[in-house]
């Protein structure tokens, strides 16, 4: 299966499934509207206007800060935040169970520089295995894929270079969802009917008919 980068769900979608939390926020972007939309007016005269004013004033660490953070649009940022969120309310509800496998204990993706990789794949097929809607309807495969891929954009986003999906030491993950995938196209789960193609008698009569399909 081939599969792309970026994750394509719609986020509207699923945010009746969200879970409830306030302890993710998006930055705050101000500082960097107005250093962009805000060109430096020279403050001298002479000579010396044109080579100053091309370049503008020092800029502050604040904003240095955010330019830098700034790595995904404000939509990327919600579908990951929404992941991340689903993946712990899914962590604490195993960690109820007394069946709960040591690496779901000590896998916390809020603090990524604590997780180990092979756990955190192996937690993951798991968490895509179990988890569904509110209502108790299933994800489709594509909505999976997707959501590992927004778990894998946080990594990166706190300096953590993951290739969760493609990464030969963790192919299980892969697999699981290679499978998952396929038993949802089985069920006809995210697929969309396509309308047969008519005849060439049928075509015949909708000429003679004037375009009127009898």
């Amino acid at each position: 299966m081939q599969y792309s980068k970026e994750p394509s769900f719609d986020l509207g979608a699923l945010l009746d499934d969200e879970p409830e939390s306030n302890s993710a926020t998006l930055p705050d972007c101000a500082g960097i509207n107005l250093l962009l939309s805000s060109p430096p007016k020279a403050t001298v005269s002479g000579g010396d206007v044109e080579i100053l004013s091309r370049f503008k004033p020092p800029t502050s660490e604040d904003i240095m800060q955010q330019l830098s953070a700034k790595t995904f649009a404000e939509n990327m940022q919600r579908k990951v935040q929404w992941a991340v969120l689903l993946f712990e309310c899914w962590r604490q509800n195993c960690l109820k169970m007394p069946t709960c496998c040591h690496e779901i204990m000590f896998c916390n993706i809020q603090s990524p520089s604590t997780v180990n990789k092979n756990h955190l794949a192996k937690v993951l097929t798991y968490f895509v295995t179990e988890i569904g809607r509110k209502d108790g309807g299933k994800y489709e495969g594509r909505a999976l894929y997707d959501i590992v891929i927004c778990i894998q954009f946080h990594f990166k986003r706190a300096g953590i270079f993951w290739k969760l999906i493609d990464d030969s030491e963790v192919m299980n993950l892969k697999w699981t969802l290679d499978n998952l995938m396929k038993a949802c196209c089985s069920a006809k789960l995210g697929t969309t009917s396509k309308a047969s193609p008519i005849s060439f008698d049928e075509e015949n009569r909708m000429w003679l008919s004037g375009g009127r399909y009898p």
